[in-house]
């Protein structure tokens, strides 16, 4: 199940838990899915996810 808490994460680790998420869910392309989920998010292109993995996300992402 997927965690909700108050700890702040960053990218890395949200990128991590969603496509463990969608893994345990039996989605195919789990890490691709997670990466395009994330990215849609954050309002930018998954090459963002790598290049910025230590920022830390708001409550509200």
């Amino acid at each position: 199940m997927l965690e909700l808490t108050n700890r702040q994460k960053d990218i890395k680790e949200a990128l991590r838990e969603a496509a463990s998420f969608l893994r345990g869910q039996g989605i195919g392309e789990w890490r691709v899915e997670a990466e395009l989920l994330l990215a849609l998010l954050l309002q930018a292109g998954r090459p963002y996810l790598y290049a910025h993995g230590e920022t830390v996300l708001s409550p509200a992402q």
